[in-house]
């Protein structure tokens, strides 16, 4: 099994060496996220519902003073990019209003994207709105074990999750409503105000929404998916007496206790800032009698904030002649503790030394939404792991406009400090970085050091003859800092000379080793050998023992043509990460990789299963090549498109023009999701993560490609092909399989003969003076011609074959010139076989 480390937003121009088939990765590109458990988990829910009340009259609460500023040239805080479907003109412009509020009142960096429908919807909605993605314990997520929307993740993170292709938000608003469009105010007794509507709507996807569910029958209240997390609403919402609901030492889930709770009209959201901004009043959530799916809890008590109030937008129903042109301060207080007013730490962690300074000083920038409140800046440390020792040293504000540092005395001794940092804001409330401390706290260790650096590589299992080198790639990390990284050479056990490995970034060393001393028959293998800087050189050698062993595969000449069914036993495939044999639910043989592939259980490291064919192929003018294949991998997220952070596993067929040195992709990598058959198999039966389908032959599609087709290769070029599937983390399937491949055979006529090159000998090549060429076809043949060509395709010699086994065609080619040529043979004027011979 091969792994390699590479970073999605790079895969469809990627070069990846051939010699090189693995690497794990702990590097990170700047501002890209690689694949990270959290980003597997994310969860969906049925989105909330607006009713429509019969209640009538006339009330205008214009928007909020943000806004008009903003109209004053004011900039706006964030950036929200609508896709409208079937949407009216005269409803993008009101839309667009309202979305011209909502980027006054809350800050991104990151542009939020809402999917915005028109549609006939169910009497008495006006519309619905929910986030498009949940995730749980995210780089910097504030509590732990808690759903944030979307929207919220990429605030915090300041990374960009999902991207237009699969919006944060989808809205449906009811095409059937009698709406009034104006930005005025004026809402007639007659209409719904939508530009109410849509500020309401927003609102949900931007976290007014969660996992809050009942069973009537049972009387059971409950909340999460599976592993019963609420979100990061539902944290806030809490009982009459101040007790959080999501508090299972009290409310277990699910239970009769929570069911009861989730029907008392007596619910409230803890935020404190919206506590703080309505007057030291708790926001009363619509908790009804009889629960409403998709409307209870989510919004604010109709009573309460009754038709017209300022806090009226976001309660469950909506009356005619209503418009509500802000969220109010409950609504607004509720989003800045969902995380929409936020404390941001920057702080880059100090490195374990061996000397102990006289001081240490630690700083970092601190911003925050609200502002910082004075005097509220600590750094927190302990040495014993905060057990029975705990300190604080005041941050002092710094030079720069958000900097703070503090100095702390170390001692004389040898010690491990756990620290980390803490800050308020405007609001009072408390932020902790690392989030979550003190569990997760910092840590700095000063004197002497006996930490070995840690290599992560994976054995290069094979390089191709015709490279003449070995390329490798390793990452390596240690705590004071890496020194040097090389690797010793094995020919016959024997050791060679040791040669460096180069930084090339952050972590990873790379270097390139010519085979000098090898001969064909040798065995080769490698010891990678990494030393810190500490002042006893702390030495690691991966593997521990012994060396990796590598296998030099040969390639064969190449070809213009080229079929296999994989039914006969040849060694035209560099197998490595797959096999050919007989599945089960399959009737003959096929090119198969691993069944189930696994997938890794770490953070930002993948696997790549690959095979190649050991023939080049000539490239054609409009060269096809085409096979029947069985994908069950795990597909990316609705909208994902090749190289996107969201989608996960694939494979893809690369080729290399220059004999393996690198790899550029024939056509965009896919998975499941390309083929909706694929998809329904692979969602039939999901456990756990994984997909536990089993492949079979009612499974193959057939696939056809041009070779040139996305302009990395052109007619002429000699490739060679191979095919990969990468696996990323936390969730696999049962994987590949591939059968019935043609390159350039014009894809099989009817009664065409298919032989594997093997069937087919020229020699000696280079040649000087002449040609042998012989052909081994079952049956007798009729109509097979054999040319030399030149490289113009011009031919410069044929001989019809008579026999059908061993026939030796002898060409006498004394009189061409020094260079190239081809060798041709046809059948009934298709090409069959081509190969190149060097004229000496």
């Amino acid at each position: 099994m091969n792994r390699i480390a590479i970073y999605r937003h790079n895969f469809p121009r990627i070069l990846l060496t051939a010699t090189l088939l693995t690497v794990l990765s702990m590097v990170l590109a700047p501002d890209i996220y690689a694949q990270s458990k959290w980003r597997k988990e994310a969860v969906r829910v049925d989105p909330v519902v607006c009713y429509a009340s019969e209640e009538t009259g006339h009330a205008a609460v214009p928007p909020p003073q943000e806004f008009m500023n903003r109209l004053k040239s004011a900039p706006k805080s964030s950036d929200i990019v609508v896709k409208y479907i079937n949407f009216p003109d005269s409803a993008r412009e009101a839309f667009e209003y309202a979305v011209g509020i909502w980027e006054t009142l809350i800050s991104t960096s990151v542009p939020i994207y809402v999917e915005a429908r028109w549609e006939r919807l169910n009497s008495g909605t006006l519309g619905n709105c929910s986030a498009n993605g949940f995730y749980v314990n995210f780089d910097g997520a504030p509590m732990a074990d808690t759903y944030y929307p979307v929207a919220i993740v990429e605030k915090i993170t300041g990374k960009e999750i999902t991207g237009s292709a699969n919006p944060d938000m989808t809205a449906c608003f009811n095409s059937s409503v009698a709406w009034y469009y104006g930005t005025d105010l004026k809402t007639p007794g007659s209409k719904y105000d939508f530009i109410s509507t849509v500020l309401h709507e927003i609102a949900h996807g931007l976290g007014i929404t969660g996992f809050f569910n009942v069973n009537a029958s049972t009387q059971t209240g409950y909340y999460g998916y599976g592993n019963k997390l609420p979100s990061v609403f539902d944290r806030w919402v809490e009982d009459f007496s101040g007790s959080r609901i999501t508090n299972q030492t009290l409310f277990k889930n699910p239970s009769s206790d929570l069911y009861y709770k989730l029907i008392s009209n007596q619910l409230y959201s803890g935020s404190p800032v919206a506590f703080g901004w309505n007057y030291e009043s708790r926001p009363r959530l619509y908790a009804p009698s009889t629960y409403k799916d998709g409307s209870s809890i989510y919004h604010l008590n109709d009573i309460s904030y009754p038709y017209g109030s300022v806090n009226a937008l976001m309660t469950s129903s909506a009356g005619r002649g209503e418009a509500v042109h802000t969220p109010g301060p409950l609504t607004s207080g509720i989003l800045a503790d969902l995380g929409w007013k936020h404390l941001y730490f920057n702080f880059l962690p100090l490195h374990d030394r061996e000397e102990i300074p006289d001081a240490l000083k630690f700083a970092t920038e601190i911003t925050s939404d609200l502002g910082i409140l004075g005097n509220s800046c600590f750094l927190i440390y302990s040495i014993d792991n905060f057990e029975s020792h705990s300190d604080s040293v005041a941050l002092e504000k710094g030079e720069t406009e958000n900097g703070y540092s503090a100095v702390l005395d170390p001692g004389t001794e040898p010690v491990r400090i756990r620290y980390y940092f803490t800050a308020r804001d405007t609001m009072n409330r408390s932020f902790t970085w690392p989030p979550g401390s003190p569990s997760g706290s910092f840590s700095l260790t000063l004197g002497p050091d006996t930490v070995k650096p840690l290599i992560l590589h994976d054995p290069v299992t094979f390089v191709l003859s015709s490279s003449g080198k070995i390329d490798l790639e390793a990452v390596v990390t240690d705590n004071l800092g890496v020194d040097s990284v090389f690797v010793v050479f094995y020919i016959n056990g024997q050791e060679q000379p040791g040669l460096n490995l180069l930084a090339n970034g952050d972590s990873l060393y790379r270097g390139k080793f010519p085979l000098d001393g090898y001969k064909t028959g040798d065995t080769l293998g490698y010891v990678v050998v990494a030393i810190d800087i500490a002042a006893g050189r702390n030495i690691s050698r991966l593997p521990a023992t012994g060396y990796f062993t590598v296998k030099v595969e040969q390639v064969f000449n190449p070809v213009i043509t080229y079929f296999t069914d994989f039914n006969i036993p040849n060694d035209d495939f560099i197998l490595s990460d797959f096999s050919i044999n007989i599945e089960g639910g399959f009737d003959n043989a096929a090119l198969h990789s691993p069944h189930p592939y696994p997938s890794p259980d770490t953070d930002d490291t993948y696997f790549n299963f690959t095979t190649m064919l050991r023939y080049p192929v000539i490239v054609v003018e409009n060269g096809k090549m085409a096979w029947d294949e069985v994908v069950l991998v795990e597909p990316g997220e609705e909208g994902a498109v090749f190289g996107g952070d969201e989608f996960w596993d694939y494979v893809i067929v690369e080729a290399s023009k220059d004999f393996g040195m690198s790899w550029l992709p024939l056509q965009d990598g896919y998975d499941s999701g390309s083929i909706p058959m694929w998809k329904s198999a692979y969602n039939q039966r999901i456990v756990g993560n994984n997909s536990i389908t089993i492949g079979n032959k009612d499974l193959f599609v057939r696939r056809e490609i041009l070779l040139t087709e996305n302009g990395n290769f052109t007619a002429g070029d000699t490739l060679l092909i191979r095919f990969r599937l990468l696996s990323d983390p936390y969730a696999h399937g049962w994987g590949w399989a591939i059968d019935n491949l043609e390159i350039q055979q014009n894809l099989t006529s009817p009664g065409m003969t298919t032989l594997p090159p093997s069937n087919f000998l020229v020699w000696p090549n280079p040649v000087e003076n002449y040609v042998n060429f012989s052909v081994d076809i079952p049956g007798y043949p009729s109509d097979y011609v054999v040319q030399i060509l030149d490289m113009a395709g011009r031919p410069l010699a044929s001989h019809s074959i008579d026999q059908s086994r061993g026939e030796v065609i002898r060409f006498d080619i004394r009189h061409l010139k020094a260079g190239f040529y081809l060798i041709h043979l046809t059948e009934k004027g298709k090409t069959l076989f081509i190969r190149k011979v060097v004229k000496l």
